[in-house]
Order: C-alpha cells, then structure tokens, then sequence
C-alpha cells in the first residue's frame, strides 16, 4: 500500500482515500491500479459490503497527473491498462460510491462515474476540461451519463458543472452540506450494509448487464482506440500542445486556450 492511497474499514464499509493533496490527487498509472487492486480484494471479503471512494482536502482528483509521464511510445498500452483499471469498479459484485467533496476533473469525472453512486458537496465541480489541453478524456462515459448533446457540450467546450446541476442532468445522486460531508456520506452508504451481498450483486449485475448489451464496454474501449494516437510521441496535436506551452508557459496557456473557447 503506497502513501497515495490510504485504506481503512468502517465497519462493512471500505474508504479507499486519493491521497496526493499536493497535487489535488491526481492520478497516476500505479494509484488506479492499486485501486483497481484494492476493489478487487474487497469484492472477496465477506466483512466488506460496499466501498467508498474519496480524495483528500479540496478534491476528489483532478485528473491525470501530468508530470508522472509515461515511455515514449507507450501511450496505447499505458491507456488501455487505465482504462481496465477504471472498469474495476464498473465489475465489482459490491456497490461502489463516489465521496466527492471539491474537484472532479478529468479522470477523477470518469472515476466518479463509473461508480454505482456519487454523494457530493455543495462546493462540488464536475467536468472533463482535457480538450482544453490537446486530448480528449480518454474514457468517454459522459454520453452514457447525461446524453449524447449534454455530453458533447461538456467534451468539446471543456466546461464543468456544479454540484446542483450535476445533480439535475442524472451524473449526482445526492448533494449533501459541505459541512460533516465525510461523515454523511458513511451515512448514507449504511443502509446498503443490509442488503444480501447475492442481491446487491445481482441487481448491480442485471443493471450494468443492461448496459453493455446496449454495447458500454465495446463503446468505452472503442472510444480509447480512437484517442490513443493523440497520445503518442508523433501527434501533430501533442506538438502543437508542447509549442504553445514551451511558448507561453503552461498556466499562460491554459487561459489562452480558454479566452479562445470563450470567443
């Protein structure tokens, strides 16, 4: 267990926490898979019947952590592998709940929606700004979240949602009072203590089964395809990102890009 995600039991409830506040736990390619490694092992144990993810201080993640990288060349293995990872929680026989409390950007948005249910502060953001950058969100489940229009509107012009309007487009199933937040969500999540772990895992399955006979997987790993050779070494789009940085400075771009999506 690293020091970048902590895990502790509260009764039947496993709290996995993101824990890189320095850098609003972003994500790298180690935390998912030790995530990933983590749903897996408490969908085995029989002393945990639900697991709750969150972030520490102001945000539940902000994505991907830009500075981890990754070897030249190693953009589809490395994408292909998160996504796998990301799908742990999608798999799991056990309910799996988003605890988000500030930012969740990017991955920490795909992350949160592949959980079975998202509780939500007041002060809660939600979006995918990647195209902001140069790459689209690798995993695109926002059209599965809110609607294909809704979703394009949120992928193309990067913008982000508030909690009450996540809340009104489907992507939030709760918002709850920035204060006590932590420990209201553990109160919500409870009840689901009670249910036989053979129904809950029945009922996760025969909704989420729907899904992918609808084609989700085919969609999400389809959807990775399309985005990998932005990634790449090679990308005219990755170039022309690297030049505007090396120019600008990457603060100084970012709001660049921004005032010409705002015009």
């Amino acid at each position: 267990m690293t020091d970048t995600l902590l895990a502790e039991t509260r009764g039947p409830l496993l709290v996995l926490t993101l824990n890189k506040p320095h850098k609003l736990n972003a994500l790298d390619a180690g935390m998912l898979a030790e995530m990933a490694a983590r749903v897996r092992a408490a969908d085995l144990d029989r002393s945990v019947a639900a697991i709750v993810i969150r972030g520490t201080g102001r945000a539940f993640s902000t994505g991907f952590d830009m500075a981890a990288g990754g070897a030249a060349g190693e953009a589809g293995a490395r994408l292909r592998a998160n996504l796998e990872s990301f799908l742990a929680v999608w798999h799991a026989r056990k309910p799996v709940v988003a605890a988000v409390d500030g930012y969740a950007l990017g991955a920490g948005c795909i992350l949160a929606n592949l959980c079975d249910f998202i509780f939500a502060s007041e002060r809660s953001v939600f979006g995918e700004p990647e195209i902001r950058y140069w790459n689209p969100a690798s995993v695109t489940i926002l059209p599965w979240v809110v609607g294909i229009r809704r979703a394009k509107q949120l992928l193309f012009y990067g913008k982000n949602l508030d909690a009450r309007t996540a809340l009104a487009w489907g992507m939030v199933t709760e918002v709850l009072p920035d204060e006590g937040f932590a420990e209201a969500v553990l109160d919500a999540v409870r009840p689901l203590a009670h249910l036989h772990p053979d129904g809950a895992a029945a009922l996760k399955r025969s909704i989420n089964g729907g899904m992918e006979i609808a084609g989700f997987l085919d969609a999400l790993r389809a959807g990775c395809e399309e985005i990998i050779p932005l990634y790449e070494p090679d990308s005219r789009a990755r170039a022309a990102y690297q030049a505007g940085v090396a120019q600008r400075g990457f603060k100084e771009y970012i709001r660049y890009r921004d005032e010409l999506l705002r015009n």
